[in-house]
């Protein structure tokens, strides 16, 4: 089985696959949260390596809880790529604050398995060779030889475990790489997406305070339209009103060269003549 399916669940429970609105999933945030409590508890496994509280059950807890977060980092990686598809609106942001939220979990997990490696390296060590069972001796007893081969066999086992889990954080540590890799490239994508959402919201703005000013600019010239109207109109009617008073002027001197008598002029009648 290859790393990427080591962890990853063969099925989810009831519990998981509920949606809300946008594609957002109601269990990824429940998720993310019980990675962090695994974490705190992971954490204290691994502080106590090498120390008096350090045993066989501390190793198995620590394989235990290490298990647990792999399988849930693997769901919630699968869930935060699915939303991506299907999230819209204001629920893109929301699946921004998992993405990055899975990414510090992540590092922080890739921390404490190398620290576990090392301190499994540094207090356990992986050599084999100082836990072989002595060469046989004739002078002892079977009793003896067969409980120091118990005791050489007991150690060599424990080195093997030893061993086994270093090489297994080891498979750990370069499988979280590969899941480091992937949510890097969806921040990237991610980030890209945000560079294009920018600009082209700048690009709107910028259209609609052009087409804001533009707007301004035929307001003012309308305006400025009716104006010149307003003023052609006034001088039309101006020049309109001094037509009609010279011609009026004009009518009245011209009636006068031609010795046409004015109407209140009348003629005076003859005088009478007498008889006689």
């Amino acid at each position: 089985m290859d790393y990427q399916n080591r962890y990853r669940p063969t099925e989810r429970g009831n519990q998981f696959g509920k949606e809300e609105a946008g594609g957002i999933r109601k269990d990824t945030g429940a998720i993310l949260e019980d990675i962090d409590v695994n974490l705190n508890r992971l954490d204290e496994c691994v502080q106590s390596i090498g120390t008096s509280l350090d045993s066989p059950k501390n190793h198995s807890e620590m394989n235990r809880l290490k298990g647990v977060i792999m399988s849930s980092v693997q769901t919630a990686e699968d869930d935060i790529k699915d939303m991506r598809q299907k999230a819209v609106g204001p629920q893109k942001v929301k699946v921004e604050q998992y993405q990055k939220k899975l990414v510090s979990q992540v590092t922080r997990l890739n921390n404490l398995l190398q620290k576990a490696k090392t301190e499994a390296e540094q207090h356990q060590g992986t050599d084999l060779s100082h836990d072989r069972p002595p060469p046989y001796d004739g002078r002892q007893s079977g009793s003896q030889q067969q409980a120091q081969a118990q005791v050489g066999s007991s150690a060599m086992a424990t080195r093997e475990a030893e061993h086994n889990e270093v090489l297994e954080l080891e498979q750990d540590i370069l499988g979280l790489r590969d899941i480091q890799h992937d949510l890097a490239a969806m921040v990237n994508e991610q980030g890209e997406m945000i560079d294009d959402i920018e600009k082209n919201t700048t690009n709107a703005q910028v259209r609609t305070e052009n087409a804001n000013k533009n707007l301004a600019t035929a307001v003012a010239l309308k305006r400025q339209r009716r104006k010149l109207i307003c003023i052609i109109a006034t001088i039309l009617t101006i020049v309109a009103v001094i037509l009609i008073i010279a011609l009026i002027i004009g009518l009245a001197v011209g009636l006068k060269q031609l010795g046409v008598p004015s109407p209140s002029a009348t003629t005076a009648p003859p005088a009478p003549t007498g008889s006689g």
